[in-house]
């Protein structure tokens, strides 16, 4: 079955691409089926291809983003852009894990790149949701490209980059295939020039 491919992220990322687990591991961290669970399937992209369509439509429309690894101070700025005193974490009911950010305890650092190759979409989604939020400033978004770059460099390098953080119209990636292997999954990932 698969209890062995899923019993943690490394067993959803075996190093050979032969492996029963391979395929079902990809599949599952790159979003491909709701079997796996809700945090995979409703992943950046699936939220953020409808809001970049929207906003292509309506650019007068404005995204606002919170960022796990900085949500305490996102929420007290964000609380002030909208017109608050700034927003005490003891108003919000919201974990502090800044402590975790840019720390990984669980993937094996040999799997680490294998992982950031399958999440390429999420990645290049992501980034978008940091260069179209109009709560972030320059040095904000910086900070997570940063962060982002610490743990997935050649995703981190790859488009969108800080160049692009004026562009109010991103492309939508081209509908992904199936994905039969691994191989597949990751080749799934072609970005458009900007």
């Amino acid at each position: 079955g698969d209890a062995p491919c899923f019993s943690d992220i490394n067993g959803m990322l075996p190093l050979s691409s032969v492996t029963v687990c391979a395929l079902a591991g990809a599949q599952c961290i790159a979003g491909y089926y709701y079997a796996c669970g809700r945090h995979f399937f409703a992943n950046y992209e699936f939220f953020m291809s409808p809001v970049l369509e929207i906003l292509a439509k309506n650019p007068s429309r404005q995204l606002f983003t919170i960022r796990s690894e900085h949500r305490v101070d996102d929420y007290r700025k964000l609380d002030l852009l909208w017109g608050g005193v700034g927003v005490n974490v003891s108003d919000v009911r919201i974990r502090d894990m800044s402590h975790r950010a840019v720390r990984n305890r669980n993937v094996a650092a040999s799997r680490m790149e294998l992982l950031c190759r399958i999440l390429c979409r999420e990645i290049y989604y992501y980034k978008w949701s940091l260069l179209l939020a109009q709560n972030l400033d320059d040095d904000e978004v910086r900070e997570s490209f940063r962060e982002l770059g610490l743990l997935c460099p050649g995703e981190a390098a790859k488009p969108p980059t800080l160049r692009h953080r004026g562009v109010r119209a991103p492309p939508l990636l081209a509908q992904r295939s199936i994905g039969h292997t691994r191989d597949e999954i990751i080749g799934n990932c072609v970005l458009p020039e900007l």
